[in-house]
């Protein structure tokens, strides 16, 4: 097997591979993988961007079994020959009753659900898993990174728009998984790039 989701309990007998999500092999031979990122648990399930052979790089959830690992949606939904294209979910941070994610929803404007990188939230299931804004208008990317719950709020590195060629990253800020993001502050001109939250 290549990389695949593993699950242990700390010792040699809890531990073992859940499930094998990329089968076959690659073009020199050797087991195909495409691993398991940003494992963050909610209620039942331990959420991840895993692999799916017809969808992508997309949302998935396990119960550390193989009947019980399942993609929950498709983020990016734009036709790619016989498949769509990755979602890449990330910024897996639970708040509010949901899961909040930044992912790919595709830069082809002839789609209208086509918004660039963008935050969404889920509780699970295909249907409750929604774009939760277009920070950053149009295809371009809001950039949303370090998800972190702090005195009932939750607050995130992104930005609102992006010059040609840059990256702001501002401190930005939500206090319900309905409400718009807004920015807390601009630390400074220009560039801010905030990084590395923690909640003291």
């Amino acid at each position: 097997y290549g990389q695949e989701p593993w699950v242990s309990d700390g010792t040699p007998e809890g531990t073992y591979m859940i499930k094998d999500l990329t089968t076959g092999k690659d073009a020199n031979g050797l087991p195909r993988g495409s691993g398991a990122f940003t494992a963050t648990p909610m209620g039942d399930y331990v959420y991840f961007r895993g692999y799916d052979p017809v969808y992508g790089m997309e949302l998935f959830r396990t119960d550390f079994t193989d009947k019980g690992t399942t993609l929950v949606a498709d983020l990016n939904r734009v036709p790619n020959g016989s498949r769509t294209n990755d979602g890449n979910p990330d910024l897996l941070c639970v708040y509010d009753g949901v899961l909040f994610l930044k992912a790919q929803s595709g830069v082809n404007a002839s789609y209208s659900f086509c918004k660039g990188i963008e935050l969404f939230y889920s509780d699970g299931t295909k249907e409750g898993t929604k774009m939760q804004s277009d920070l950053n208008p149009g295809t371009e990317g809001c950039a949303a990174w370090e998800g972190i719950v702090a005195s009932g709020s939750m607050y995130f590195r992104g930005q609102n728009k992006k010059p040609y060629g840059e990256n702001l990253w501002e401190l930005f800020r939500i206090d319900n998984k309905d409400e718009l993001p807004v920015k807390v502050a601009d630390l400074g001109f220009g560039q801010d790039f905030v990084h590395t939250l923690r909640n003291m």
